[in-house]
């Protein structure tokens, strides 16, 4: 099982500022996915988002044995668009449009909130991707139908 540590707050600021001493603990204590929720509703200052860049990808490059999950909304795009649009001079990421491997993306525009997601975008073939954002039991297959279609017999989480 593939247990997966959520970093808020001062646990993500230190990701974003580069520091990965927390990360590393998570890897020893059996974690090997870690979503970073850098919004707001989750105590991430998210006006430098996009300054974190390199310094998050750092972090990522020193931990190749986990699955760094970024949320992927409006809120976070100065990230996620970030490393989308570095490519490999930096050599921190692979081609431009691409994440590093152990990078993937979970499409969740209620930011953690719960809200059910009012659209299922079609993944992109050069990353990984999940849903997330208001599935619950009385909805879920609904919402499972509406994934797959969207996934177009993409594998998603």
């Amino acid at each position: 099982m593939k247990l997966a540590a959520h970093l808020c707050e001062q646990r993500v600021n230190q990701v974003l500022d580069g520091d990965d001493s927390f990360v590393q603990q998570l890897y020893e204590w059996g974690f090997r996915r870690v979503q970073i929720n850098a919004t707001a509703v989750n105590g991430v200052d998210t006006s430098k988002l996009g300054e974190s860049v390199t310094r998050f990808l750092t972090v990522v490059s020193k931990h190749p044995h986990l699955e760094f999950i970024l949320q992927k909304n409006e809120e976070t795009e100065p990230l996620w668009k970030g490393i989308l649009q570095m490519n490999d001079n930096e050599g921190l990421a692979r081609k431009v449009g691409h994440l590093p491997k152990n990078v993937s993306m979970l499409l969740d525009e209620s930011k953690g909130t719960g809200v059910l997601a009012t659209s299922w975008p079609a993944p992109p073939q050069e990353y990984e991707i999940g849903y997330a954002g208001g599935i619950g039991p009385e909805n879920i297959r609904q919402v499972l139908a509406n994934v797959v279609a969207a996934a177009h017999g993409r594998m998603v989480w």
